[in-house]
């Protein structure tokens, strides 16, 4: 969905990765408690919890003064407009 796996960008600008884990952690949960499932689901869909994922890294990336790539979705839609 993101055209990249989670966290890697803040790995590849050096944070240290067993701080960046407990931080992710922490920053998932978070995330999670604030996330709703949807009315006749029963459960969180695949796209809430990409979302929540991308929250918590967006969080870590502002933390650790690293910025993240735009998905491809968000460069085509910028194009259309």
């Amino acid at each position: 969905m993101f055209d990249r796996k989670p966290i890697e960008c803040i790995l590849e600008a050096g944070v240290d990765g067993r701080a960046l884990a407990a931080d992710f952690a922490d920053a998932l949960d978070g995330e999670f408690e604030k996330a709703i499932i949807h009315f006749g689901e029963g459960r969180l869909n695949p796209s809430t919890i990409a979302c929540v994922i991308a929250e918590a890294e967006r969080k870590l990336a502002d933390r650790h003064g690293v910025t993240l790539p735009e998905a491809q979705a968000v460069r085509a839609r910028k194009s259309l407009f």
